[in-house]
């Protein structure tokens, strides 16, 4: 096998610098840090608004992000007392001290009279995210209002608690520095108003960007009393504390999306300061549509060390052999690889996509001309100089890996999972028995497994074995049928030497995923819900009907975040106009965390139709989502795979470290 290439940090490092060029031209693009304990050597000025209400009196705070864990307590770094006068403006000129030049900064405004003829609102409290300190030096003016602090809730929600407490674990800088990047993706804090220049490929949610700033603006701009119950009443998640302040509501509602949608809907005011929705949303949730870089029905996601997201396409559109490809991207959506993606005229019918230690990216050839059984095919990652150069099987001389033997060989493969030992697990679906792959040596094992029948995902586990769905072939049954049988629809786990067990449960499993206690969790097509299974094999849930499930994709749909929250893409609702969603289930206390169906009715035939689908991702329509995978940041993605795209779901998540390898850890 060829060596893999020299790793370097070059390119990330301009990736990274090109992001943030992109993301807002409040950022600027000087790539000078600043020196432990610098001082800023230029004025920051700046204007507090209450939609378009100058507010008077508000006490202005520079704070730096903690690092005592996510949402630890920040530290100010503003020498000195600063209020804006009475046409809002303020000065905050050099006196602030940067512990460091990566610190994430960001800017609050609290409290304040709005315009008031006299009094202060107490409940005040806007804010706007601005990222390295060491780019301070180069903002020229500051607008903090509701635009600006809607969007650094949405993004800074899984790292937020209070105006106060905005931090991550001192080892997870690169999931908050990229989050403080994502805000300003959102708005830029030089206007107030989302960034008039973004790349082509990206589309946002602008106009909930604004109803919910105009939701906000209904508090603000008050006294702080009676007009911001609606708010804060809307604001307040079930069994849950009432916010006393607006970014406390703002958090609140987007940490609680599917809560009280259209009550935070009708708590702006009959004449908002911004454009606004027509009607409520179906969700709070915020999304940012990627295009490009070669994709073409992407169903694999899987995201590296640094925040690059990587995307297997399909591409079904030809119907000619070794079109597919795969695309890279920044953490902010910026196309690294080509329009055609890498591997183009390689690759083949790609479904399965992992990562290994060294970040080289490996998918599953189900079959192509290099290999008409099947194969894998290797490529460099994004730390490398070459990123998305094939790997070279070095005892073939082409790019493809694969075991010929018939009986126990790489047959089909369309799933793969690695890990904590760097193994890769391929899965055959046209077989009965699996494979370890060493990415390392580029050689293959068999594993004599019994008990598979026609497998269709597959989940390492932290004790060195792996989990797999068995497949419905015909006459299921939602119990599970014999070993081997007809009815087969349950899962199969196979321990470190070898010793295999089948729990009965589950109901035609889609995909499968282990979380941090090292229990499995299925995604049930057959009856649109979940399951959950013990190390030991005990069936601790069994078919639970949550969350809006809808047709589970098949392979690798379901996901765990650090939080033990599950995320799974819902190929298509069971409503007239099949659209697909994205599913979300705290697992820990067996809760919905999006929409649930309503309004179902199903046919004596079986067939069921829901008037309300559930799931996020109805205000953008994906379409055919196959894959999901949290970030270190605590964004969701999620491909869509016939509308060529793949989508992030701001904060949604709990900040994870990937890639997952093979269960969700804190960053």
């Amino acid at each position: 096998m060829a060596s893999f290439r020299t790793r370097s940090l070059s390119r990330f490092a301009l990736a990274f610098s090109a992001s943030v060029c992109l993301a807002s031209v409040l950022t600027g693009c000087g790539t000078g840090a600043l020196d432990t304990s610098s001082t800023g050597t230029l004025g920051i000025q700046g204007h507090v608004f209450g939609g378009q209400q100058p507010v008077s009196g508000a006490s202005i705070f520079l704070y730096v992000a903690g690092t005592g864990g996510n949402g630890s307590a920040a530290t100010p770094i503003l020498q000195g007392a600063v209020t804006t006068s009475a046409d809002g403006t303020f000065s905050i000129g050099t006196n602030y001290s940067c512990p460091s030049g990566t610190d994430q900064t960001y800017i609050a405004a609290v409290n304040g009279n709005p315009g008031l003829g006299t009094g202060n609102n107490n409940a005040l409290v806007l804010m706007a995210a601005l990222g390295d300190c060491s780019n301070l030096s180069s903002f020229s003016f500051v607008n903090i209002n509701e635009v600006t602090t809607a969007a650094a809730a949405w993004a800074l929600a899984p790292f937020t608690t209070s105006y106060t407490n905005v931090g991550s674990s001192s080892t997870n800088t690169k999931g908050i520095q990229n989050a403080f990047l994502d805000a300003q993706l959102l708005a830029d804090s030089s206007t107030g108003l989302p960034p008039t220049t973004l790349p082509s490929n990206l589309t946002f949610e602008t106009s909930k960007l604004y109803t919910l700033a105009n939701a906000i603006a209904s508090c603000v701009n008050s006294d702080g009393g009676s007009s911001c119950s609606p708010l804060f009443k809307a604001a307040t998640p079930s069994g849950g504390v009432a916010p006393t302040d607006t970014l406390g509501a703002a958090l609140n509602i987007v940490k609680h999306p599917a809560q009280n949608v259209a009550a935070v809907f009708t708590a702006a005011s009959s004449q908002p300061p911004f454009p606004s929705l027509p009607k409520a949303p179906n969700d709070w949730t915020m999304t940012m549509t990627v295009t490009g870089g070669g994709l073409s029905n992407p169903d694999p996601i899987d995201i590296d060390s640094n925040g690059f997201v990587w995307a297997g396409n399909h591409n079904d559109s030809t119907g000619q052999p070794n079109t597919s490809s795969i695309s890279e991207f920044s953490p902010q959506g910026t196309p690294l690889s080509p329009s055609t993606g890498y591997g183009f005229g390689l690759l083949d019918e790609v479904l399965g996509l992992t990562i290994d230690s060294s970040d080289n990216v490996w998918v599953t050839n189900e079959e192509n001309k290099g290999a008409l059984n099947g194969s894998l095919t290797g490529f460099s990652g994004a730390s490398s100089s070459t990123p998305g150069t094939p790997i070279v099987n070095s005892a073939s001389g082409v790019p493809y890996f694969l075991d010929p033997d018939p009986t126990n060989g790489t047959y089909f493969p369309v799933a793969l999972s690695t890990n904590a030992s760097d193994q890769i697990f391929v899965l055959n679906q046209n077989t009965n028995h699996e494979s370890v792959f060493n990415p390392t040596t580029g050689a293959f094992s068999p594993l004599a497994i019994n008990n598979v029948n026609f497998p269709v995902a597959i989940a390492a586990d932290a004790s060195g074995g792996l989990w797999i769905a068995n497949s419905c072939v015909s006459g299921c049954s939602a119990t599970g049928g014999p070993p081997n049988g007809a009815g087969d629809s349950t899962v199969t786990h196979v321990a470190s030497d070898g010793t295999a067990m089948r729990p009965v449960c589950c109901f035609t499993p889609s995909s499968l995923a282990t979380d941090g206690l090292g229990n499995a969790w299925i995604a049930d097509g057959g009856n649109n819900s979940v399951s959950e299974i013990s190390p030991a094999g005990t069936v601790v849930v069994n078919q639970l009907q949550i969350g809006g499930l809808q047709n589970p994709a098949l392979l690798s749909s379901l996901s765990i975040d650090a939080g033990e929250n599950l995320w799974i893409a819902n190929l298509r609702s069971i409503t007239p106009n099949r659209q697909g969603t994205l599913s979300g289930i705290a697992s820990t206390s067996l809760t919905s965390i999006s929409p649930n169906t309503s309004g179902c009715t199903t046919t004596q035939d079986g067939n069921t139709t829901c008037t309300v689908p559930g799931g996020f991702g109805l205000d953008i329509n994906l379409q055919a989502p196959s894959a999901t995978v949290p970030d270190r940041s605590g964004n969701v993605w999620i491909s869509s795979s016939n509308s060529n795209s793949i989508v992030m779901f701001f904060g949604l998540a709990v900040p994870t470290a990937t890639p997952i390898r093979p269960t969700p850890t804190a960053p």
